[in-house]
């Protein structure tokens, strides 16, 4: 079994891949939607470790005009500032959520701004780097668990969440994933990963309704070529 994620092999139940599912949705928005100028704002959130961030790249590149992926990690506190609050890296109490937002807005507004980039095997920002401006043609895409989850999610027109059907198989794989590449320790990587999980289904439960909100459950993992369901 590969441990390494190829989003684009995700598909859907009809063959259709989760990327180009997501872009015929973007390209059909709800009137209210077509009305705005500003960029087309795409939510990418759910568990940790199952694609989220190769599947924002893949639609990115897919995109017609510019697109910019802004990860909700460029705005998480520090390891050492979320273990001495007993903070998972899944929670938006993890986050400098007021912070995200004013980026967020800036972007959506076409206004310059910096980002931070966050290094999961620091545990901290190592830098800042100016997002893109964007215009009504251009795709934001915001990457992250908590991008689902409201403020945030009322800035989307289109918002999706990646879930695991089989959670003992996706806890073995984000365990190894936050041990290999994270220098985590085992026991560290089980309890974050267990603690994330439970933030972001807490998160999803309180969704509420929103008019272009798909649930996206993984149901097999056989290599590179995973399978899954619009719930």
């Amino acid at each position: 079994m590969s441990d390494r994620l190829s989003t684009s092999s995700i598909r859907l139940a009809d063959g259709v891949a989760v990327s180009k599912f997501l872009l015929c949705k973007l390209a059909s928005p709800p009137a209210l939607v077509l009305s705005r100028t500003r960029p087309t704002v795409l939510c990418i959130g759910g568990y940790p470790f199952t694609g989220k961030t190769v599947l924002a790249t893949e639609i990115a590149e897919l995109w017609p005009a510019q697109a910019y992926v802004l990860p909700t990690e460029s705005a998480i506190l520090s390891r050492p500032d979320r273990l001495a609050r007993s903070l998972d890296g899944s929670s938006t109490d993890a986050h400098d959520s007021a912070g995200l937002m004013r980026t967020l807005g800036r972007i959506i507004e076409g206004r310059a701004v910096d980002v931070g980039e966050y290094s999961w095997e620091l545990g901290a920002r190592v830098r800042v780097v100016a997002a893109p401006i964007l215009g009504d043609a251009d795709l934001l895409i915001v990457d992250g668990s908590i991008s689902t989850v409201r403020p945030f999610l009322d800035y989307c027109d289109v918002a999706v969440a990646l879930s695991p059907a089989n959670f003992d198989e996706w806890l073995s794989r984000a365990v190894d994933r936050d041990v290999r590449d994270r220098s985590w320790s085992r026991s560290d990587a089980i309890v974050q990963n267990r603690t994330k999980a439970q933030s972001v289904d807490d998160q999803m439960s309180r969704l509420g309704s929103h008019p272009s909100y798909y649930k996206v459950v993984l149901t097999r993992y056989d290599g590179l070529d995973w399978a899954g369901t619009v719930a």
